[in-house]
């Protein structure tokens, strides 16, 4: 999953970006932690959250779960 950081700060920021992976039925099948590091104030970065294990099938849905700005 891409995730997008937005750094509104006037100085360089890191994210830490929890992204959740849960099935059709909303079964939780992995969590993953994605940081994104040093975003220039005022502008954005990309990161790609990518789990551990095999997601097969259209019905995985991911969400950004928490972000934090440190």
């Amino acid at each position: 999953m891409k995730v997008t950081a937005e750094n509104r700060a006037d100085s360089s920021k890191s994210f830490a970006v929890q992204v959740t992976f849960k099935d059709a039925d909303g079964k939780l099948l992995d969590t993953v932690v994605t940081k994104v590091s040093g975003v220039p104030a005022g502008t954005s970065k990309d990161a790609t959250a990518r789990s551990t294990h095999k997601l097969d099938g259209d019905d995985v849905k991911a969400d950004v779960t928490t972000a934090l700005r440190y």
